[in-house]
């Protein structure tokens, strides 16, 4: 995909975002992409994600009565 068909592909993903939870897409004009009282959304459309392969494994090693939650750590790189 070209550049400008992931910003379109993006603005497609606030909206339906926006839509959902009753709220309006703000996109470039604020600094957070959807308004939805009491919520600050920020949205990212990715084509890949890798935390859905954390959540899996937090549900396959879950102990009966409690609730897999997993915990993404990033560290920054130093300058």
């Amino acid at each position: 995909m070209t550049p400008a068909q992931d910003r379109t592909r993006g603005k497609c993903t606030e909206r339906a975002v926006a839509n959902k939870v009753g709220g309006t897409r703000l996109g470039l004009q604020s600094k957070e992409y959807v308004y939805a009282v009491p919520f600050s959304i920020e949205v990212q459309d990715r084509k890949t994600f890798a935390g859905t392969s954390f959540m899996e494994q937090a549900i396959k090693n879950y102990l009966e009565g409690k609730t897999p939650l997993i915990v993404v750590h990033v560290v920054r790189e130093s300058s």
